[in-house]
């Protein structure tokens, strides 16, 4: 089971030659918690977010990345500057945050997808940034209060799609531990490269 976080969550950002940034990534109903804003907003319960990001970082870094982590989520992502990728690992901030506070970093994304910088969102990242009107359209999804869920972690199996996609070149179907996020609102321009079954249909996972 995910143990309790404990930390805060993290971004990581590149720098050097090459870059990377990862900011960290629960789903289920987001219970409601009153927390300062900025890096303790984004931390959860359910996720040990500075285990997640240093793995993260680990297999980033393997990809010949030079990556840092910054616990200040929102000014990170305002300031992408110099970074070629940024991947997300945060969870959901309860109560919201406010629209105004997200707008920074609306403007540091968009300047960051703009100029050819890479993201990838990260599990319970779809929850999060619920009040950035952009953040579906930029993760390509979003989980849905109310209709989005998991059936409880074990192992699955991901079925590969026929997607001309090079990170499929030489994959095969494989078996993983997840949660097995279900019923997310997809973007209609998304290529879905990995799916799982549950309930008797085909869920995106990848």
């Amino acid at each position: 089971r995910l143990a309790r976080a404990e930390r805060p969550p993290r971004l990581l950002r590149g720098r050097d030659h090459h870059r990377a940034a990862l900011a960290p990534a629960d789903p289920g109903p987001c219970a409601p918690r009153h927390v300062p804003p900025t890096a303790a907003a984004y931390a959860d319960p359910w996720h040990d977010f500075a285990q997640t990001s240093a793995r993260l970082a680990d297999i980033v870094a393997a990809s010949g990345y030079s990556v840092s982590i910054s616990e200040e989520v929102e000014s990170a992502l305002a300031d992408l500057s110099g970074v070629d990728l940024a991947v997300v690992n945060i969870g959901c901030p309860r109560p919201d945050r406010p629209a105004e506070a997200l707008e920074p970093v609306t403007v540091g994304l968009t300047a960051h997808l703009a100029s050819g910088g890479g993201l990838l969102g990260v599990h319970v990242s779809s929850t999060s940034l619920t009040t950035m009107p952009t953040w579906p359209a930029v993760l390509g999804g979003r989980w849905v209060r109310g209709t989005s869920m998991h059936p409880p972690q074990d192992m699955v199996d991901v079925y590969l799609t026929r997607a001309p996609h090079p990170i499929l070149t030489d994959l095969t179907d494989f078996e993983v531990l997840d949660e097995r996020y279900s019923y997310l609102e997809l973007e209609p321009d998304v290529v879905v490269l990995g799916e799982h079954v549950y309930d008797g249909r085909r869920h995106p996972i990848l």
